[in-house]
């Protein structure tokens, strides 16, 4: 009987271990397919939101495009334009440390 209760168990531990790997597995594959799939070109979603000034972005790509180097310079800054925003204002220009900092 014991003997039956231990086979049993090591049956079931080894299936459950089997399910752990395939599960683990299926995971690791699910989240391999969907990470490549949906890129979104940054450089296109960045010349979109930037609205009235994407024909002075494409200018700036105009300008560099047959130096490599900078080029992929102006498009990593344009890729990561959407990240930064400044403030302006009038009242802004009153406040000394505002003008401090703008000299």
């Amino acid at each position: 009987m014991r003997l039956l209760y231990r086979l049993k168990s090591l049956y079931y531990y080894l299936n459950n271990d089997r399910i752990m790997h395939r599960n683990f597995f299926l995971i690791v594959v699910f989240l391999s397919l969907f990470s490549c799939m949906g890129t979104v070109d940054r450089l296109e979603w960045a010349l979109t939101l930037a609205g009235e000034n994407r024909t002075e972005l494409e200018k700036v790509l105009q300008y560099y495009k047959d130096d490599s180097l900078k080029y992929k310079a102006a498009c990593f800054l344009i890729e990561n334009m959407p990240y930064h925003y400044g403030y302006e204002d009038a009242r802004l220009d009153s406040c000394p440390y505002y003008r401090m900092c703008s000299e």
